[in-house]
């Protein structure tokens, strides 16, 4: 038996900053075992919160939504791609009202997201990583035009070597939740591919430059 774990959320910004505000929602871990997730969000809250000029113009124009550990039961058992209350679901498959009532840290996570932001956000990017392929990626709506999102093409040119894939936005995963309940009008799933002998500083590198991104879209 696992006792619960807290969940925790939390927002950065410029308070002092009167100006219209881009609105940033993060996620990670709804996958337990995906770590390398995990040091691309510390690396972009780092860069977020730092004292760096480029950070403190990012902080004015924007307000970051943060919940860093959708799943934190599942990371204290060891779990691979499942909660602790259902080892045979892959809770990236629950997010909408109608399933995730017996999914406790999904439902916390998504009903959190609708009160923080007012059910509306501009930018949705769920963290997570992979072995299954030969290189980072994201999943976002080619069909919307995601893809050429400045905040996107901006990215690329500090990583070319990310891949974009379509996501169809059919199974209720995170992205489809932001898409649908949130009015997102960036939506994403990030994919860290493990690279044999890459380190922490190279998926925290990553996520500052995700930050940088948004500076230079923003």
């Amino acid at each position: 038996m696992i006792a619960p774990k807290d969940l925790y959320g939390f927002k950065v910004t410029d308070s002092s900053s009167a100006s219209p505000k881009t609105k940033i929602a993060l996620l990670s871990g709804v996958h337990p075992n995906e770590t390398q997730a995990n040091h691309t969000l510390e690396g972009l809250i780092d860069f977020i919160i730092s004292d760096d000029p480029r950070a403190a113009e990012l902080r004015k124009n924007a307000e970051f939504y943060i919940y860093p550990m959708v799943n934190p039961d599942g990371r204290f058992a060891g779990y691979n791609r499942s909660t602790v209350q259902h080892e045979d679901r892959d809770p990236n498959r629950y997010w909408t009202e109608l399933k995730y009532d017996d999914m406790g840290d999904v439902k916390a996570i998504g009903e959190a997201l609708k009160a923080d932001t007012g059910s509306d956000v501009d930018y949705f990017i769920d963290l997570h990583a992979s072995t299954g392929t030969d290189n980072h990626f994201i999943y976002t709506d080619v069909d919307q035009n995601m893809h050429i999102d400045p905040f996107w093409t901006s990215f690329l040119a500090l990583e070319p070597g990310f891949n974009t894939f379509d996501a169809s936005l059919t199974n209720d995963t995170s992205i489809k939740f932001a898409n649908n309940q949130l009015n997102a009008e960036f939506v994403a799933t990030y994919e860290n591919y493990f690279v044999p002998g890459d380190n922490i500083d190279r998926y925290t590198e990553i996520g500052m430059n995700l930050g940088i991104a948004f500076q230079t879209a923003l």
